[in-house]
């Protein structure tokens, strides 16, 4: 029988081991899919999902997943399923009938779902989110002779904004600057919480940048793309320094190093605020006009 997780506030800290009744197993595995209720909403784990903890709140379900499981979260009303988390991979597949969201450990994620706001398809039937799911790339077509490069542009460095000095207060451990949502490691209310505000950084010279023998980006790109546009973006990327792109590889092809430079670029100029923005680590006609405008072009 599946019982379904009523929440109130609940934290589960449950071992189950396969073929085992030990009580020293470290994972909770679902061996069926599990409803959740969040609210008035209902949501379930899939099967076959597994994590160190999960605490499941009034608006949130914080999850610890560990290195090489994964947790599967599923509305089957669409809705958005923002989160916040550390390392690992969250992904989200948004098809006909649900959003589905992947983690991948090791990571510790905040879901917040918002039953206000559903997920939307894109041309090929999936959205709401990215995935690192590894596929044959097919063989790219020959390149087309690439346009003749713009006379560079150079920019002279700037001088840094002294620092901000940190604000005192009291923390509630594990939620950080925030005072909404619930702690990672607790799983308290972060409500009040008046945690000691960091000291807002200076702002570091621009270097200067040479855009030698990079093209203007003609079109707007999206991840996995494969085409001249994406190695003109990998160029530009690369010029812009290791900060935003540190593996500096120019493929042609937009993968997930290509899309975390694109992403850190964004935040750098203000494009989005974070990773449940609309349009983060895609290269959407804000993106593409400010390249182009670093560019001269």
């Amino acid at each position: 029988m599946i019982k379904k997780l009523k929440i109130g506030f609940l934290i589960i800290a449950l071992s189950i081991f396969i073929g085992s009744s030990s009580a020293m197993a470290a994972e909770i595995t679902w061996n069926a899919a599990t409803p959740v209720t969040i609210g008035s909403d209902t949501y379930s784990i899939s099967s076959g999902s597994e994590a160190t903890s999960i605490a499941v709140g009034s608006s949130t379900v914080v999850v610890v997943v560990p290195t090489s499981s994964t947790f599967t979260f599923v509305s089957s009303d669409k809705y958005v399923l923002a989160n916040v988390h550390d390392t690992g991979d969250v992904s989200t597949v948004c098809n006909a009938s649900t959003n589905t969201m992947t983690v991948t450990g090791p990571t510790t994620v905040t879901i917040t779902p918002n039953s206000g706001s559903t997920c939307t398809l894109n041309s090929g039937g999936v959205g709401g989110g990215s995935s690192n799911s590894s596929s044959t790339p097919a063989t790219p077509a020959t390149p087309a002779t690439p346009a003749t490069p713009a006379n560079p542009t150079v920019n002279p460095a700037t001088p840094a904004t002294p620092a901000t000095p940190a604000t005192p207060g009291n923390e509630i451990v594990g939620c950080g600057n925030r005072t909404t949502g619930y702690s990672v490691t607790s799983g308290v209310s972060c409500v009040g919480n008046t945690a000691t505000t960091p000291a807002t950084p200076a702002t570091p010279a621009s270097p200067s940048m040479n855009f030698t023998g990079v093209s203007k980006v003609a079109k707007t790109l999206n991840y996995k793309a494969r085409s001249t546009d994406v190695t003109n973006l990998q160029k530009f990327l690369k010029a812009m320094g290791t900060d935003i792109y540190p593996a500096g590889l120019v493929t042609g092809y937009y993968g997930p190093l290509t899309k975390a430079a694109v992403a850190k670029f964004q935040l750098k100029y203000g494009i989005v605020v974070n990773a449940s923005t609309p349009g983060y680590g895609r290269v959407g006609p804000k993106t593409m006009a400010k390249i182009n405008e670093l560019l001269g072009q």
